[in-house]
């Protein structure tokens, strides 16, 4: 498999079998009024995202569900199946309806979709509106931890319901960290997230 990043949460995993699956496209302009901007800006964005597949969004923050990068890739890739995150507390049919997508995909809480019978992702809710994707496949595991903020035991209980993690992405910005003093070096948040999960 190949993955690439694409800037901010958006990652573009290919695998040997041709399928392309997109995360949380966020390709331009700012978001949380005004308030935040992409670091790196990726001019080949868009093109990258032609021959996707499929389309997952992790929740609603505008940083990951950006309606305007949203309508633009709707309209270069018209086929893309995307899937919903279908919670008891929220449902994304009816805003992705309204963005013009039409393959939608309902992606229920802790059950197994197959993609191929060799490619298979679940979806784990976390706290609010925050969701992980476990992707298994042939070519390796991935988690898209995304940003999500589980505490310890959670996650050893996770770790009890899916395999071995081969690939993890995990957030890596500053937003929850605003108010450590003294302010971490980016080394120590990093290190400080590994630790996390071990």
């Amino acid at each position: 498999m190949k993955v690439d990043l694409i800037n901010h949460s958006c990652i573009k995993i290919s695998f040997n079998n041709n399928i392309k699956i997109l995360f949380d496209p966020w390709f331009d302009g700012n978001v949380f009024e005004e308030g935040w901007g992409l670091k790196y800006y990726n001019p080949q964005a868009f093109k990258l995202v032609k021959d996707c597949d499929y389309l997952w969004i992790s929740h609603f923050h505008n940083d990951h569900f950006h309606i305007p990068t949203l309508k633009k890739i709707i309209q270069m890739n018209p086929d893309i199946k995307v899937f919903e995150n279908n919670s008891y507390n929220f449902q994304f049919k009816s805003e992705l309806k309204n963005i013009g997508f039409n393959n939608i995909i309902s992606l229920l809480e802790r059950k197994e979709f197959h993609i191929t019978n060799d490619l298979i992702i679940t979806r784990y809710p976390t706290t609010g509106i925050d969701n992980m994707l476990y992707i298994k496949s042939e070519e390796g595991n991935i988690l898209n931890y995304n940003d999500c903020n589980i505490p310890t035991l959670g996650r050893k209980l996770l770790s009890r319901k899916i395999d071995k993690v081969d690939i993890l992405l995990n957030n890596f910005n500053h937003a929850g960290k605003l108010f450590d003093y003294p302010n971490l070096e980016n080394n120590q948040i990093q290190e400080k997230l590994i630790k996390n999960f071990f």
